[in-house]
């Protein structure tokens, strides 16, 4: 056996297309027995036709479409082996299906003209029209052909770009950000300022100035708290969200001391001592550190309004009638629409 046959018998898809044709051809037997027998002669007729590769029709009728036949063309389907197998390559898909003994490519002709029966006689009975899951596929499939249609060749330049940074500049601002390890010490059960947990924080802080506790060491120290005891470069926001409007403003105007204990300061849990190693302020970046991404944004923009001409331009097309009181501004709302730039 020459080497490119043992790796096509090695190759998993090889394996999986035979499993799968042959727990198919095991459901016919138990399940579906009669199926063989009703789809027979199209199968029979599609087998001679997957080589060549026709269209539906009905066998001597000159190429008139027949609703009660099904043949089967080889593209159509190798492409529904594919689809199920999630392989990539179409010559892959080929090749390991020719490998395959016949009868396991008779169970997968058989599950394609079972697929395409049912498919047909859903049609026949309008579940196409009114099957939620399948009128959002259609929309789906539409949108996706609108989009490759009108979006493919949309580029932006470079002065779009450099129009978008200035107008967005607010936009594209990073946060102000800080860096600290703080010491939580709880209050106690009195009311008010608690002078007791102040005092008890107060003293606290001068144990971690006197053993020069540092950063990570402040894991250790003090009561639990509810969150995080280090912060490595976290906007302000975060900051407000986890201790308080006031301690963000704290942190906001506390002078960075890398070595050096602040504190005690309140927060809404209760007393803290920070130790502030860095804080880096609200910046503008330069275009060319996020020039990628805004270029991105703006590209998907794009696309987004030629899509929306696109489908406008579709819905455009039909004369719309509507019960008294549901079409009240809706044809200003289809101008506004395809007049988007």
């Amino acid at each position: 056996m020459t080497s490119p046959h043992r790796q096509w018998l090695a190759s998993p898809l090889l394996h999986f297309i035979a499993a799968g044709g042959l727990l198919f051809g095991l459901a016919l037997l138990l399940d579906v027995a009669g199926a063989r027998s009703r789809f027979g002669a199209s199968v029979a007729g599609a087998g001679a036709s997957t080589r060549a590769g026709t269209r539906d029709a009905s066998p001597g009728d000159g190429g008139r479409e027949d609703a009660g036949f099904i043949r089967v063309e080889r593209d159509a389907l190798l492409a529904f082996v594919q689809a199920r197998t999630r392989t990539q390559s179409v010559a892959e898909t080929a090749a390991a299906f020719d490998a395959v003994p016949d009868a396991v490519r008779r169970d997968w002709l058989g599950r394609f003209v079972r697929e395409e029966a049912l498919v047909r006689e859903a049609r026949a009975l309008g579940l196409d029209r009114e099957d939620e899951l399948v009128r959002r596929r259609l929309v789906q499939q539409m949108e996706f052909l609108v989009e490759g249609a009108s979006g493919g060749a949309i580029e932006i330049s470079q002065a779009e770009l450099e129009a978008a940074y200035r107008a967005r500049a607010e936009e594209l601002r990073e946060p102000a950000t800080v860096r600290f390890a703080h010491v939580f010490v709880a209050p106690g059960d009195s009311p008010g300022e608690d002078p007791a947990a102040f005092e008890r924080a107060t003293r606290l802080r001068e144990r971690l100035d006197r053993e020069r506790i540092g950063f990570e060491e402040a894991l250790a120290q003090g009561d639990r708290f509810l969150y995080d005891r280090i912060y490595v470069d976290r906007n302000l926001d975060e900051v407000r969200s986890h201790f308080g409007d006031g301690m963000a403003e704290t942190l906001a105007g506390l002078p960075v001391e890398p070595r050096r204990w602040s504190g005690p300061h309140r927060s809404d849990h209760g007393w803290h001592l920070v130790l502030l190693t860095a804080r880096r302020e609200s910046r503008l970046p330069p275009l060319g550190e996020i020039e990628s991404a805004l270029r991105a944004e703006l590209l998907r923009e794009a696309q987004d309004r030629a899509l929306e001409r696109g489908v406008a331009a579709i819905v455009g097309k039909y004369r719309v009638a509507a019960d008294e009181g549901l079409a009240v501004g809706f044809g200003h709302a289809e101008e506004d629409a395809a007049a988007a730039p």
